[in-house]
């Protein structure tokens, strides 16, 4: 939620902003919150995650008003062209591949909140040019954030009884 807090009040401070699509990578439990948080602000919420249809995860999703999607059949890289202008995309499958795409997905002024902590020895080549020329001309806005603390979770907490 941390992350979601600070992605509204920074992109705020840029301009008027007012975001109607969503998409969260990762249906873990952050991700989930970071789902109900921004249902909660009546976006439309897309997740997508490698989970089963059956899951907690799904049955959270369909609760809440979101939809969950195959990561399989539904990758990041493809998820503009389903969903149109992405106005903020949420990044927890801590995933490298996954974090880059996320990026590259975020629509024309949105925002891209990385949460994910991505560790091991992956690597991945990235087209620096032209990530840096879709970030610019695309005004997008893009930054990592940790997990948060109480003080950023418990006035939430009552979200779940809703």
């Amino acid at each position: 939620e941390k992350g979601l807090i600070q992605a509204f009040s920074i992109q705020q401070t840029r301009f008027p902003w007012d975001p109607r699509q969503a998409l969260v990578c990762g249906a873990g439990a952050i991700g989930l919150l970071a789902a109900i948080f921004l249902r909660l602000r009546d976006l439309d919420v897309t997740l997508i995650a490698k989970a089963d249809p059956e899951s907690r995860s799904a049955r959270v999703a369909h609760e809440i008003g979101a939809q969950l999607l195959d990561a399989d059949q539904h990758p990041v890289s493809g998820m503009s062209k389903e969903l149109g202008n992405i106005d903020l995309l949420f990044e927890a499958t801590g995933v490298s591949a996954v974090a880059m795409a996320a990026i590259a997905a975020t629509g024309h002024d949105g925002v891209c909140c990385l949460s994910s902590v991505t560790a091991g020895d992956r690597s991945i080549n990235v087209d620096a040019d032209a990530l840096n020329l879709d970030m610019v001309l695309g005004n997008k806005l893009v930054f990592g954030t940790v997990n948060a603390n109480r003080k950023h979770s418990k006035p939430r907490l009552g979200c779940w009884r809703r």
